[in-house]
C-alpha cells in the first residue's frame, strides 16, 4: 500500500524532487496510516553505548560479527546492561528479548543486523545469560568503535524476522557464510534440526542417541556434547565444494587416547576427499587429511592440545592450495597442498574411523579464505568479550527530531 502511494505520487517527478516526496511521505504516513508497531526509536524508553576497543582488533575489517555477551559468572563477561538482564527491575528488557535493538548511532536512526541466540534474565545476575551476534558493518586497529544497544518500549515487541531488511539475524552473516551452526540446541533424538543461521538454511541433523543433557555450557552460551557419544553426532548435507574455504570450531577435547574425526567431508561420484580434522589421540596434536583415490597428504596444526581445554580452531584454504592452521587466533602452520577440494560436514562419521570424545561449538564454513587479522579478532573477541568490548552507562534514550524507522502493516522498512 505505501508502496503503491509513493509511486502514485512520485511518478512524474525528477530525482531530486521524488527524493523530497518520498521523505515527506516517510514524515506524514504515520498520521494517516497508524504503524503496527511503535516507532523506532521513539518508542524506546532505555538506551546503552557499547564500544569496541581497537586494541583488540588486528587489522581494518568490514561486516564483522562481533559478540555481546552477558555471563556474570564468567569472569565478567557483561557486556550489556545489568538493569535490562534483571527480573523485576523497572528498566529491564522483555523477558524474551522481542524489545532489543541495536543501532550505530546514538540517535538510533542507523540499525545494526543481530541474533539472539541465547537471552535468559533473572532475579540474580549471576544466573542471567545472554548471546547476541551484531554486525558491525567495520572496525578500526587505529579508533574504537561505539555502538549502542536499545530496549524498554512504550509497548510490547517482537524479535524482528530472520529476514528482516534493517534488523534481521540471516544478514549478521554475510554471503561469505556458507554455515553457522551455534550449537545450542537441546537434542533429545535422532533427526532433530541443528540450525543454521545464515541466509543459505543449510540446517544440520542429529544423528545417533541424543539426551537433553547433551547440551552442556560452552566457551560461551551452549555446546553440543559428544562425550562417551559411540554413534552419535551432526551432519549438514549439501554443503558444496570448493577450491577456498575457512572452516572453524571450538572444541574442547575429551579423550586424547585414540584418533577421532572433528569435522568430517565426503564428495560424491567415487572420489573421497576426506577433509578431517583428526588426530587428537595419542600424539596429542590434530592434522587435516587430504585423500583421492590416487594419493593423500597429512596436514599437521603444529599445535599439541590438552583435555579439559577449550581451543579455537581455524583451517583455510585459498584458491592457489595455499593452507593455514589458526589455533586460539594465530597461525600454527602453513603450507600448499595442489588441487585440494575443501568440503565439510559438522561432525564424525564413524563409518570411516573413531568419533569425536568432547564438546564443540559455534562451527562455521566460510566460502573465503579468511585473514590473519579477521581470525585474531574473531579469537580476541570471542576468548575475552569483557575486555573486547566496554559497556557504558544505560540512561534514558533520546527523542532525535530525526525520521523513526517505523514498523508498517506489510513493508519491512523504507529508509533514505
Amino acid at each position: 500500500m505505501r508502496h503503491g502511494i509513493a509511486a502514485r505520487l512520485t511518478r512524474n517527478l525528477g530525482n531530486s524532487a521524488r527524493i523530497i516526496a518520498v521523505f515527506l511521505l516517510i514524515q506524514c504516513f504515520p498520521f494517516f496510516c497508524p504503524a503496527a508497531g511503535a516507532a523506532f526509536p521513539s518508542a524506546w524508553t532505555r538506551s546503552c553505548p557499547i564500544t569496541v576497543d581497537h586494541t583488540k582488533v588486528a587489522g581494518n575489517l568490514v561486516n564483522f560479527p562481533v559478540l555481546v555477551s552477558y555471563n556474570a559468572t564468567t569472569n565478567n563477561e557483561t557486556n550489556l546492561p545489568d538493569e535490562m538482564m534483571q527480573t523485576g527491575n523497572p528498566n529491564a528488557a522483555q523477558a524474551d528479548g522481542g524489545d532489543i535493538r541495536f543501532t550505530i548511532d546514538a540517535a538510533g536512526t542507523e540499525p545494526l543486523h543481530y541474533e539472539i541466540v541465547t537471552f535468559t534474565q533473572n532475579a540474580t545476575l549471576a544466573s542471567a545469560k545472554a548471546v547476541i551476534w551484531v554486525a558491525l558493518p567495520e572496525l578500526s586497529s587505529t579508533v574504537d568503535k561505539t555502538f549502542y544497544v536499545w530496549y524498554k518500549p512504550s509497548s510490547v515487541q517482537t524479535t524482528p524476522v530472520a529476514s528482516d531488511i534493517n534488523w534481521g539475524s540471516q544478514r549478521v552473516w554475510d554471503q561469505s557464510y556458507l554455515g553457522v551452526w551455534h550449537m545450542n540446541e537441546t537434542l533429545t533424538g535422532a533427526g532433530q534440526v541443528v540450525a543454521d543461521s545464515t541466509r543459505n538454511a543449510l540446517n544440520a541433523a542429529s544423528v545417533g542417541v541424543w539426551i537433553a543433557g547433551n547440551q552442556v555450557p560452552g566457551k560461551f552460551g551452549g555446546s553440543l556434547s559428544f562425550i562417551n557419544g559411540g554413534s552419535r553426532y551432526v551432519q549438514a548435507s549439501n554443503v558444496p565444494a570448493a577450491q577456498e574455504r575457512s572452516c572453524e570450531f571450538w572444541f574442547n577435547p575429551n579423550d586424547l587416547t585414540s584418533s577421532q574425526y572433528l569435522f568430517y567431508g565426503g564428495w560424491p561420484n567415487f572420489e573421497f576427499y576426506r577433509n578431517d580434522f583428526w588426530g587428537v589421540g595419542p600424539i596429542n596434536w590434530l592434522e587435516n587429511y587430504y585423500y583421492t583415490p590416487a594419493s593423500y597428504a597429512s596436514m599437521l596444526t603444529g599445535a599439541n592440545f590438552s583435555t579439559g581445554t577449550w581451543y579455537h580452531m581455524v583451517f583455510t584454504t585459498a584458491a592457489n592450495g595455499a593452507y593455514k592452521f589458526f589455533v586460539n587466533g594465530a597461525v600454527s602452520a602453513s603450507g600448499t597442498q595442489a588441487n585440494f577440494i575443501a568440503w565439510y560436514a559438522l561432525q564424525a562419521s564413524v563409518a570411516w574411523g573413531t568419533a569425536y570424545d568432547g564438546l564443540m561449538q559455534e562451527a562455521r564454513i566460510s566460502t573465503t579464505a579468511r585473514s590473519a587479522a579477521w581470525i585474531a579478532t574473531e579469537y580476541n573477541n570471542e576468548n575475552a568479550p569483557q575486555t573486547f568490548l566496554t559497556r557504558g552507562t544505560a540512561a534514558a534514550a533520546g527523542r532525535p527530531a530525526t525520521s523513526p524507522i517505523a514498523t508498517i502493516s506489510g513493508v519491512q522498512s523504507l529508509r533514505i
